[in-house]
């Protein structure tokens, strides 16, 4: 069981193409420097129903800034642009048990449209994450 409800935030991140994704960020370890549980998905997880799968890509630790930013981002190393980020749904880890190259998360979203969601995360490789409903 988690200690204390962890932030989550759901941002989707607007390219300078135009082109677009999800970034799902996790507050996993609070009190680690760690910084935040970071997933790029092509959709919302929160629209997953009966044994939909959704892949996604492990972008390694992010800053805990982004649980509240919403706006341009900085440009990269090489100066070019990354677009921006404008947050789509918020809410609170309330439970997290780790297994091995697995995690089970019970996120109680809270904006905009309130419910609790389980989730099961299964690692493939370093990079790959299989996001699907838990019980499925």
């Amino acid at each position: 069981m988690a200690e204390a409800p962890h932030n989550v935030v759901l941002l989707r991140h607007t390219l300078p193409d135009g082109s677009s994704h999800i970034d799902l960020f996790i507050d996993d370890l609070p009190t680690s420097d760690a910084g935040l549980l970071s997933i790029q998905l092509s959709t919302d997880p929160r629209r997953l129903h009966g044994d939909q799968r959704l892949v996604g890509r492990l972008i390694g630790r992010h800053r805990r800034h982004y649980l509240n930013y919403q706006g341009p981002l900085d440009p990269d190393p090489d100066g070019q642009a990354r677009g921006d980020v404008c947050r789509i749904a918020m809410g609170r880890l309330i439970d997290q048990k780790e297994g091995p190259h697995q995690t089970h998360l019970t996120i109680q979203w809270i904006s905009p449209d309130a419910f609790t969601q389980a989730l099961c995360l299964q690692e493939h490789g370093q990079e790959e994450v299989e996001i699907t409903l838990e019980g499925c």
